[in-house]
């Protein structure tokens, strides 16, 4: 199984490879916008220099500013987790152990996420239950006109020792469908604004900062459409044959498209995927049937899954929540899984959710507390049929692996 998560990893990478290549072009798009040297000595219909115009100033404002905020966007954000519960006595003591890290990059087009965990439970020195998880993730939108709709393509390795799972690997890929607060105001790039509404402060769905970013001292360059004015005969010539003007309108798209994704108060969701997914338990893994315990073996599976994951987040100025429910089910032939032994048979319809749920509060601009509660049910754990008669007369009873699974979570975190 170990020797699987190189190959997997390079897959993973040739998948990333061509959406990578898009990422690299979006600074230099912008920073095309406006080189002096192709327009500020040209003239307008009047005989001026565009590089006295307003017109032409407000550009290189505008320029100056989507530059920063791309620039901005296209950098590394991290941050890391730790928690500590003990209890000691004279001769006895038991701690859990938690620590993460996150990192991202991106917002729009492209995302890249990565995120590592590791919980532990330790008595006397002995370790004694641990769970642990890494996930790399990649999203891409793949149209400027549909802001809410994505690809991605993931990777990711888990233990969990609590549903005797040694090795977990999956990788996959699919859509993602986004309905963000924030579309209904924002579209085509430019806000739809009502200059006149009396009804308390304009929002346009999106937080405090996005407000601010979006409606602060860059009001006029980046929601007026003004620059555009074809009424003007000097401009009309300028809008319709510069390629610069179209590089300006693409850098504004992309703007407002990243507004959207990072600032909305709300999103709703939904992805659709296949994953294909390795998995090994561990060597003598416990199995129960009431108040009976056994132990059994079982050999290493692959197989395909589709997955379908509804999703809620919702963010204000100093918190952040998102829910989501995952729905794993087995394709290909793998509808049901059935055990035998003898006469004795079960089948069930082989599927497994998972309910996430986290809440972050942020006191200062490096410091927080998070929350999780995630709820973990799987149709279909690993069983087997025992005889637990004593006698000649065999009775076979089903013992399984356990099927739920829940975790809370509470740690203090610190943004790189």
């Amino acid at each position: 199984m170990k020797t699987t998560v190189p190959w997997l990893l390079l897959v993973f990478i040739l998948l990333c490879q061509p959406l990578l290549s898009q990422s690299s072009q979006l600074i230099g798009t912008i920073d095309s916008i406006l080189p002096k040297d192709t327009l500020a000595n040209q003239k307008t219909n009047s005989g001026a220099l565009f590089e006295n115009n307003i017109f032409y100033k407000e550009l290189l404002v505008l320029k100056a500013y989507l530059l920063d905020e791309t620039k901005l966007n296209e950098q590394f954000n991290g941050k890391i987790s730790f928690g500590l519960n003990g209890q000691e006595v004279k001769n006895s003591n038991f701690f859990v152990i938690s620590t993460g890290i996150e990192l991202s990059k991106g917002t729009y087009p492209f995302t890249f996420d990565l995120s590592s965990s590791f919980q532990a439970q330790i008595q006397n020195g002995a370790l004694l239950e641990t769970v642990s998880n890494l996930s790399i993730s990649f999203d891409y939108n793949y149209s400027e006109k549909h802001v809410g709709q994505e690809s991605y393509v993931f990777l990711t390795a888990t233990n969990n020792s609590f549903l005797g799972i040694d090795q977990r690997y999956e990788i996959g890929g699919g859509l993602i469908f986004n309905l963000y607060s924030a579309q209904k105001y924002i579209t085509k790039g430019t806000p739809r604004i009502k200059a006149n509404r009396t009804d308390g402060p304009l929002n346009y769905g999106l937080t405090e900062a996005g407000q601010v970013k979006l409606i602060g001292k860059n009001q006029d360059s980046i929601l007026s459409d003004t620059s555009f004015n074809k009424e003007v005969d000097e401009l009309r010539l300028f809008s319709e044959k510069s390629s610069e003007m179209k590089n300006l309108k693409k850098a504004r798209k992309q703007f407002t498209n990243n507004m959207i994704k990072q600032y909305s108060t709300t999103r709703l969701s939904l992805l659709a995927g296949v994953n294909y997914e390795l998995e090994q338990t561990a060597d003598s893994m416990e199995l129960f049937n009431g108040d009976l315990i056994r132990r059994g073996a079982f050999d290493a599976t692959n197989r395909f899954r589709f997955v379908l994951r509804p999703g809620f987040a919702m963010q204000g100025g100093n918190f952040k929540f998102k829910s989501t429910a995952y729905f794993k089910l087995g394709i290909i032939n793998e509808f049901k899984n059935e055990v035998r032994n003898g006469p004795a048979m079960d089948k069930k319809a082989d599927y497994w959710t998972e309910w996430t749920n986290s809440l972050n509060f942020k006191f200062t601009e490096k410091i927080g507390l998070s929350i999780v509660y995630s709820l973990f049910y799987d149709n279909a754990p690993n069983r087997l049929f025992f005889n637990v008669s004593d006698n000649t007369t065999p009775d076979f009873r089903l013992f399984e692996a356990e099927k739920v699974y829940r975790f809370m979570g509470f740690n203090f975190n610190y943004r790189l």
